[in-house]
């Protein structure tokens, strides 16, 4: 499991905490530092609701628990696969609410960065494949061409071979092509 610890201002228009994680990443646990740039914060001792929520660049919404804690004054959010299916850079924040209804918010970028494949993209070994069902189909359609077919092998001294194949054909003229 993967840790990233930030730190997280609580009062609105500081400078942008930005959280980078990959595209389908659920192996990471978020942990942030609250801090208040104007002087001393806590985390109220009697909180009732600790969330993370935000929006996704497909415009959906996503809230989840996360845990607090009080002495450290950290807060812990494990990623999920709702978090991260869409990439882009996507608002989220911390909400702390105290038994009074008072609530305290902290803003960061989630910054989810495109995966390499799409979770639907279907991998592919090689070409190759493709490429002897379409020749041995055509071969199939075309036994002709495998008449007078010669074979040979090619050596280039490194200890490469390559096999090659011609065709000796010859046209009305008695040309060979």
């Amino acid at each position: 499991m993967i840790t990233q610890t930030h730190r997280l201002d609580i009062i609105p228009g500081g400078p942008k905490t930005v959280v980078h994680v990959k595209q389908y990443q659920t192996d990471a646990v978020l942990v942030f530092e609250l801090y208040s740039r104007l002087g001393s914060f806590e985390i109220p001792l009697n909180y009732t609701d600790c969330v993370v929520r935000g929006t996704k660049p497909d415009g959906n919404g996503y809230s989840a628990e996360a845990q607090c804690s009080y002495s450290l004054k950290t807060v812990t959010v494990q990623l999920t696969e709702q978090m991260t299916p869409v990439a882009g850079r996507c608002p989220f924040e911390i909400s702390i609410t105290d038994s009074s209804g008072d609530m305290i918010t902290a803003t960061f970028i989630l910054d989810v960065q495109r995966a390499a494949l799409d979770a639907d993209t279907v991998e592919s070994d090689s070409a190759i494949r493709e490429i002897e069902a379409v020749t041995l189909e055509y071969l199939e359609d075309h036994p002709e061409i495998l008449q007078n077919l010669t074979l040979g092998v090619e050596h280039d001294g490194e200890g490469n071979v390559t096999l090659i194949a011609w065709n000796d054909v010859t046209d009305a003229d008695n040309e060979e092509y």
